[in-house]
């Protein structure tokens, strides 16, 4: 999920002074590289503009269309790395007033990275060779409407503040096109997915010919406290129920064959997430019904601290002290024991701790540390992206909310080992979506997935887009946490199956 800046001609200025008055990342402090510091002004007959104080100025159209043909675009460049990572990445609209955390990647080329083939372009100024933007184009091999099929997935579109407005976006798109029209015909299909009420993207999507297809959002919640489990799984304590980390990617690509196997853009490997170094770790949970069905909810981490940087915006305190009856996984223990309670946990009566709110959990003395108070580090935060999360559950099995349970449970796990965000993008059309988020406080963002498709009938096209589609976690680039309006009444969520849209 994109967030791209277009035909923004007043960046410049007007970001760099929100960004130091709010003492970011000295990353975004500077919107340019040194090759770019100089003031620059062409005597050639040519070009009727000049580049001073880094802003391009011209005193007619003509000369912006001369000097936009000074632009070349080429392959990336290792040496271009610094220089793109220093792009200023956040949108012209942010609210500096409700943003509590913001990432940031020190290597542009990491997201690449994440599949086995694509493509990196530059854009370059050809006066003095200053790198201007740039363009990402992952391949994947995915399923949809029952086929394999390949996808591009184009991403981190980013120019200079100076030098948007001046359509080098859309010669950079223009060189990805190509790519495109080199793989015709393997019949492609190519999409992007970007923030939702954004004008200028809307436009751009209009000259495109990419069309909206699903709607997508982002939940977010930040981990201050546990949270207990309901009463109706104390009372089930007697029951067989197990909660567990699972290390094995067999069994794991097996689940994740057999569940998602009716979804939209699925991989047509999962190993592709599974043994990829990204991915973290995968929960599962089971539970007995009364009628001896035994249902299953699973949740999967993808270790986002890897692909970037969260910056922390919150100069709040968190109090570590009174978390109440939890029952996490201890960071010492070991997953691969099923012998050790907290890696593999029956709820039998041989167990009987576990759930009790009379009983204090172990694990309490790592946390309260004689009740101190520790403020919020203020540069790096740890955040996790969820990801492949499902349940079998249907109304008709009790109401215990499986998956709910498992998502405490996970919440307080990553609480357990200092995690202060987790985070989920999800198709609205996907049945799980409205479990999140577990606690209010940040906002939902929306976003909307956009395809470009050659030969696919309206009618199919309407028909699939109200399928669930699977939400790949490489394909999530910059992440903003926005507090909610602190004036607007939110209900305690993790009460609710029921996601309010904030």
């Amino acid at each position: 999920m994109e967030t791209y800046n277009i035909n923004n001609s007043d960046c410049d200025n007007k970001n760099n002074n929100i960004i130091i008055n709010n003492n970011i990342s000295d990353n975004f402090q500077s919107m340019s590289n040194n090759n770019n510091n100089n003031n620059n002004k062409c005597n050639d007959k040519n070009y009727n503009y000049k580049v001073k104080n880094g802003i391009v100025e011209s005193s007619n159209t003509a000369a912006l269309k001369q000097f936009a043909q000074r632009i070349k675009i080429r392959p990336y460049m290792t040496a271009d790395k610094e220089i793109l990572s220093n792009i200023c990445r956040l949108p012209q609209n942010t609210d500096f007033n409700t943003l509590k955390a913001y990432s940031i990647s020190s290597d542009y080329s990491i997201r690449r990275a994440m599949s086995q083939n694509g493509y990196m372009f530059v854009a370059e100024d050809k006066f003095d060779n200053s790198v201007i933007g740039g363009i990402c184009i992952a391949e994947k091999k995915l399923k949809f409407n029952g086929k394999e099929r390949i996808f591009f997935y184009s991403f981190d579109a980013i120019v200079q503040p100076r030098y948007r407005s001046y359509k080098i976006l859309t010669k950079l798109t223009a060189h990805a096109t190509g790519v495109y029209l080199k793989h015709w015909n393997f019949d492609p299909i190519v999409y992007s997915s970007t923030s939702t009420g954004h004008f200028n993207m809307d436009r751009y999507y209009e000259s495109t010919g990419m069309v909206k297809f699903i709607d997508q959002i982002q939940h977010a919640w930040k981990l201050d406290i546990a949270i207990n489990h309901s009463p109706l799984i104390y009372m089930n304590r007697n029951r067989a129920c197990r909660i567990w980390i699972e290390k094995d990617t067999v069994f794991i690509k097996q689940k994740f064959n057999q569940y998602f196997n009716n979804y939209e853009m699925c991989p047509v490997d999962f190993e592709d997430l599974i043994l990829n170094k990204y991915w973290k770790q995968t929960y599962f949970a089971t539970y007995r019904c009364p009628n001896g069905k035994i249902i299953e909810a699973s949740i999967s981490l993808w270790d986002q601290n890897k692909v970037c940087t969260l910056v922390n915006l919150d100069g709040s305190k968190q109090n570590i002290s009174n978390y109440g009856n939890r029952n996490p996984l201890s960071s010492s223990s070991s997953t691969n024991s099923s012998s050790n309670n907290d890696a593999n946990i029956n709820f039998n009566p041989n167990n009987q701790n576990f759930f009790n709110p009379n009983v204090k959990d172990n694990q309490d003395n790592h946390f309260q540390n004689g009740g101190n108070r520790h403020p919020i580090n203020h540069g790096k935060l740890n955040f996790l992206q969820l990801y492949a999360c499902y349940t079998n559950e249907t109304p008709m099995d009790g109401g215990i909310n499986l998956f709910h349970e498992l998502l405490k449970f996970v919440h307080n796990d990553c609480l357990n080992h200092k995690v202060d965000y987790l985070f989920i993008g999800l198709a609205k059309t996907d049945p799980i979506e409205t479990q999140f988020p577990l606690l209010p406080g940040i906002k939902s963002l929306n976003f909307t997935l956009h395809f470009c498709m050659g030969n696919l009938d309206k009618s199919l096209r309407e028909k699939i887009s109200t399928r669930p589609f699977f939400q790949d976690p490489r394909d999530y680039g910059i992440v903003m946490f926005h507090s909610t309006d602190p004036n607007k009444h939110e209900p305690l969520l993790s009460n609710s199956p029921i996601s309010s849209k904030l």
